[in-house]
């Protein structure tokens, strides 16, 4: 008796394995391996392009502080780092500060800023919902002018550098994150208040 001959089932389920979209199994195979291998050595690298850290803005403080010997005024940036998705606790990793103007003045660079309470750290990390100081200006009481607040181990003796001038026009604070800028905020001086307020961020 004549019988046509079927393909079984194993051997139709290995044929259309064998190739997808024209790629053999052994490829698709490699590639896949190779992602695993990636996310496995870079995975926080991967999810940090994808899922950044966002810093928010939460308030400016006007505090005076005293070294023992003189009294200070210091305008300091609270930022809160509340991450893109829930989900993900994103935590920024060496985060530094650099502050310029708006509308940059000749001869002026940017300004490695503090972070308050770190004595020698020019990064910090910041996990997802903490919130962190960051100085900006300070003066003695009785100073007329504001100087920024320089990182440990960097500044100048230049003016431009050292004083803060309020006609040079609103203040700019870029975040990096390892060698990515993970926030942009703008910040506006009230003279008649003496207050800093943000004006923009992103």
């Amino acid at each position: 008796m004549y019988f046509n001959h079927i393909p079984s089932h194993s051997n139709f389920y290995h044929k259309s394995i064998d190739s997808i979209f024209g790629i053999s199994a052994n490829l698709l195979a490699f590639f896949g391996t190779l992602f695993l291998g990636a996310l496995a050595l870079f995975g926080d690298q991967i999810r940090s392009l994808i899922f950044k850290p966002n810093l928010y803005p939460v308030e400016l403080k006007k505090t005076s502080q005293s070294d023992g010997s003189e009294d200070y005024i210091f305008h300091r940036l609270i930022i809160k780092n509340v991450g893109r998705f829930p989900v993900f606790k994103i935590q920024a990793k060496n985060v530094r500060a650099l502050l310029t103007y708006r509308k940059v003045p000749k001869n002026f660079i940017p300004i490695p800023l503090r972070w308050t309470h770190l004595n020698e750290a020019v990064s910090r990390d910041i996990p997802p919902g903490e919130e962190v100081y960051l100085d900006i200006i300070h003066k003695k009481i009785n100073d007329q002018k504001y100087k920024f607040c320089w990182s440990p181990g960097t500044g100048s003796n230049d003016p431009v550098l050292k004083y803060f001038e309020p006609s040079n026009g609103h203040l700019r604070i870029e975040f990096f994150e390892r060698n990515q800028m993970i926030g942009d905020i703008y910040l506006k001086y009230l003279e008649d208040k003496d207050l800093l307020e943000v004006v923009n961020y992103k």
